[in-house]
């Protein structure tokens, strides 16, 4: 999909989607590897960057109300139990080993967009070594083109020379 076709879909990045709906960017990413199935056809990458459409802007929201109010459900249901404190701990440990694969999927992208930008240094290196050469092999074809003319010139130089010698023994 073309940046011209993001733009007239309004299609915003995952950070923008976050700042949209009030959350963190880790919430979108959670949602999106929790809800992949269904948010799939609304996400798009372009050059490494992801876009979401309108739809899946609004599934988002759906799914962080939907799950708040699960949230908040567990938390009312876990204190009328007296506070029963392996409920609450289980939830806690069942969040933070969510949490857990949210930070290695995003340390993996983050390798990937490091990665990345170290290739794309090495090609702006590349890039400048080859016009270096362009710029020697210019200036090694205006000197050969000079010796060249030089040699010619002092040929002619020696034939002039040549035959003025001939005329003056004659």
């Amino acid at each position: 999909m073309s940046n011209k076709e993001l733009f007239t879909k309004n299609m915003l990045k995952i950070s923008d989607v976050a700042q949209k709906l009030g959350v963190e960017g880790y919430v979108i990413f959670e949602k999106i590897t929790y809800n992949a199935e269904s948010l799939k056809d609304h996400i798009h990458k372009v050059q490494s960057i992801r876009y979401i459409d309108e739809e899946g802007i609004e599934l988002l929201k759906d799914i962080i109300q939907r799950d708040m109010n699960v949230a908040e459900n567990n938390d009312m249901t876990s204190e009328s139990r007296n506070g029963n404190d392996n409920v609450l701990a289980d939830s806690k440990g069942e969040y933070a080993n969510r949490l857990a694969v949210d930070i290695d999927i995003f340390s993996d992208e983050h390798e990937f967009l490091e990665k990345v930008r170290k290739i794309e240094a090495e090609c702006v290196e590349l890039e400048k070594s080859i016009q270096n050469d362009r710029q020697l092999l210019t200036e090694l074809d205006k000197t050969i083109m000079r010796l060249e003319y030089e040699i010619r010139d002092a040929f002619q130089q020696k034939a002039l020379i040549f035959k003025s010698k001939e005329n003056r023994s004659v």
